[in-house]
Order: C-alpha cells, then sequence, then structure tokens
C-alpha cells in the first residue's frame, strides 16, 4: 500500500503565496467568502501556511520561509485522543476527520505538537491539511504542490522520498523526537533547521489522553457528557461574542 508524504525544500520557496492561495480555492472557499461578509479576513485561519523567517546575525542575515501544514505523523497523538474515532489515519497514511462523528471536544487540536489544527467556526469541527485527498483520488496532486513555481514541495510516496531527501546533502527534518514520532512531512534546508523551525516544540498529550481513557471507560454516557458540554461552551462562545458586538 502507498503510504504518501510532502518534502518541503526551504531553499526553493521564495515566499510567493501560492501554495495559500491554492489551497483556500480549493478547500477553503465557504469560509474565506464568510470571513469577507463579516470583515476579519485577516482572522481566517488557514490549513496550510508560509511565515517569513530570517536566520543569522547582522550582517549575515538569511530569510527563509516557514511553512507550516498538517505533517501526518506516523503516531498521530490527535488520532489516539479521539474519544469517538473522528480522528482516524487511512491506508495512505493521511490523517483524516469524519465530521458526522466529530462531538467537538478540541481534544486533537490541544494534543497536535505542530499547531495545524484549527477549529472551523463555521461547522464547529476541527480543520487542517489532508493533502487534498478529494484529488489524489482523481490522480491529481494536492493543490499547493501544484501549484508551487519553484518545486519547493514534492508529492509522492514517502519510502522514495525520504531516499531522496536523505541522499541530496541538506540538513533534513521529519518529527523525530516529538509526540507524533516521524512524519509525512519533510523538510530540507541548507542550514540547521532548528532555528527555522521554530514554531516545532514537544506537547505532553498526557491530560488529554486521560480524558479519552475517561470518555471510553463511562462509553456512551460518557461521549453524551463531552458532547453537553461541547455544546454549552460553544453556545457560550457565541453568546460573548454578540454580546461584544452589540
Amino acid at each position: 500500500m502507498t503510504k504518501y508524504g510532502m518534502v518541503i525544500d526551504l531553499d526553493k520557496c521564495v515566499g510567493c503565496g501560492a501554495c495559500v492561495a491554492a489551497c483556500i480555492s480549493e478547500n477553503l472557499g465557504p469560509e474565506v467568502e464568510k470571513a469577507m461578509e463579516e470583515g476579519r479576513l485577516e482572522d481566517l485561519k488557514l490549513r496550510t501556511s508560509v511565515e517569513e523567517i530570517e536566520v543569522g546575525v547582522f550582517p549575515k542575515v538569511r530569510t527563509f520561509f516557514y511553512h507550516n501544514i498538517c505533517r501526518h505523523c506516523e503516531n498521530p497523538p490527535c488520532v489516539y485522543v479521539c474519544p469517538t474515532g473522528a480522528s482516524y489515519k487511512n491506508e495512505d497514511g493521511i490523517v483524516l476527520i469524519n465530521g458526522d462523528r466529530c462531538i467537538s471536544c478540541k481534544y486533537c487540536i490541544m494534543a497536535c505538537p505542530f499547531d495545524a489544527r484549527y477549529m472551523d467556526e463555521l461547522t464547529m469541527i476541527p480543520d487542517k491539511c489532508t493533502f487534498c485527498e478529494h484529488r489524489l483520488k482523481e490522480g491529481k496532486l494536492p493543490a499547493c504542490v501544484e501549484a508551487c513555481p519553484t518545486h519547493a514541495r514534492v508529492f509522492g510516496e514517502l519510502n522514495e522520498l525520504f531516499v531522496r531527501a536523505k541522499g541530496s546533502g541538506k540538513h533534513m527534518w521529519r518529527g523525530e523526537g516529538f509526540v507524533g514520532g516521524g512524519t509525512s512531512v519533510i523538510y530540507l534546508s541548507s542550514v540547521p533547521l532548528k532555528p527555522i523551525l521554530h514554531k516545532e516544540k514537544p506537547v505532553s498529550s498526557t491530560l488529554m489522553t486521560k480524558g479519552r481513557q475517561l470518555v471510553k471507560d463511562l462509553g456512551y454516557i460518557g461521549i453524551a457528557l463531552v458532547t453537553a458540554i461541547s455544546v454549552a461552551m460553544i453556545v457560550a462562545n457565541w453568546a460573548s461574542r454578540k454580546e461584544v458586538k452589540e
């Protein structure tokens, strides 16, 4: 069975934002329209983002562009902590979300060691990069990969990408030592990646895993309890936002 992966070569990225624009166009149409109508486009959360990072000390400073997307971990903590099985990993190694089973508990968002998940305020279901799974089924590349003019993002079979990346002679990072174990997204750079991937930090999922185990032990009663609490939080948040606007 094919295991998909992506290489992001930071030396090739020019920060044009084509990958972000392609992702928005492909996946986030309704969210963008609503954000524009409400005048909060700057607050819109995205499945992929690119941020400019300066590395070095003046006058020897170099600019890189940090790419943040779901890493599709080998052992995804978001899947482990989900009490209903809404977060899961398919046979291709892609981590996905079944919205029909989600109860908006946000455990998966808290458990992500890369801050790559966010709550979709339209659906109240967590969202993130899916490697454009719907396009893969049609024999197409992820939208961000297809749009990149410098081929900074390369998509394919994970093991093949790993071998090529390892033989590139560049510094390589793929999530070793983090909660999720190895990842399906591999970063490459001509300089050490630690100062560039500054947002990567371990996240202890002890609290969330205990919560998940509690829900499992309680069965349907536990799920109903978490659902009730989640709904109450959603309503309270909505009421608070409405009060502020008025």
